[in-house]
This record gives structure tokens, C-alpha cells and sequence, in this order.
């Protein structure tokens, strides 16, 4: 159950950055962009600390070698394009919470399958399969919209676009 209220995405996720290095560990480097306008959206502050939580510990297994996480807040105008992706997101502007990762990258077939319950990559034992289906579940019913981006040996980025608070 959502428990949404209004809070500003970089400020908020500014405080969750906090705990991420313990979720990524000593090989893995954490780079906040945060953006520069204001990003007041309505959203259950718990469920964004553990979605983020989530995209980062995903991060750090497809980085076994070490790498970069990039966390960047950003406003983006609701174009054609953003219209024509998502037409069941309604706003004129939204805010966008980017996740990316310099790890291996995930084929089509994988990135398709990326937000199904219970579908892992990870060994039997190693993961639920729960974690990337709670984030998409999150962002569906705060009104918003999930992207992923990812191509064998060019890393992933998941964006998260939010509905700005009215």
C-alpha cells in the first residue's frame, strides 16, 4: 500500500545516497548528478528508497568487476516522443530518476523480460526475481513510466519518469 506524499525527488534521493554504499561495496564508484530545477512530484518516500535500493543492488551483481553507478535527477518536458512511449502517463513535465551502470549489459531478449515477477538471471538461489518487478509496480502506481536502455557490453540505464506534484 502507497503511502504517497510531496517531496523533492533530488533532495530525497540525495538522503537514500547515504546507504547506497553499502548496498554497491569498495569496487564500485557512486556519481550523483543532481539536477539543478526543482522536482516536486507525489510519491511514498519508503517505496522510492527501495526501489532505488533495488536498482543498485542489481547494478552491483551485473559489476562483479568493479565499475560506476551514475544517479542523475533531471526535469524532462513531456514531448511527442515521451507521448508516443508512454500515453497512459499524463503530465507536460516530469521528473526522471536515471539509474546507469557501466556493467556488461543485457541482450533484447533479457531487457524485454526485465520487470516480469520471479524472472532472474541470477543462479538458482541467488535472487527472487522480485526486486525489478516492485520497482516497475512503484512507478505504474505513482502514475509514472519506467525505460530501459541496454545493449551487450554498453552497460544499462533505467529511467524512472514521475508526474510532477500538481
Amino acid at each position: 500500500m502507497l503511502c504517497p506524499e510531496q517531496l523533492d525527488l533530488t533532495e530525497h534521493v540525495g538522503r537514500i545516497l547515504n546507504t547506497l554504499p553499502h548496498i554497491l561495496g569498495p569496487d564500485i564508484g557512486l556519481k550523483f548528478v543532481p539536477s539543478r530545477a526543482e522536482c516536486v512530484v507525489f510519491l511514498d518516500p519508503g517505496q522510492l528508497g527501495q526501489a532505488l535500493c533495488n536498482l543498485a543492488s542489481n547494478a552491483r551483481q551485473a559489476m562483479l568487476q568493479g565499475g560506476e553507478l551514475r544517479i542523475e535527477t533531471r526535469m524532462a518536458a513531456a514531448d511527442d516522443d515521451i507521448a508516443h512511449r508512454h500515453p497512459d502517463v499524463q503530465g507536460e513535465a516530469f521528473a526522471v530518476l536515471e539509474v546507469a551502470d557501466n556493467g556488461p549489459g543485457m541482450d533484447a531478449d533479457t531487457v524485454a523480460r526485465l520487470f516480469e515477477p520471479f524472472f532472474t538471471t541470477k543462479p538458482a538461489g541467488e535472487g527472487t526475481g522480485l526486486g525489478l518487478a516492485m520497482v516497475y509496480g512503484f512507478v505504474k502506481q505513482s502514475g509514472g513510466a519506467v525505460e530501459v536502455e541496454s545493449r551487450p557490453g554498453q552497460g544499462t540505464t533505467i529511467r524512472l519518469y514521475f508526474p510532477l506534484a500538481g
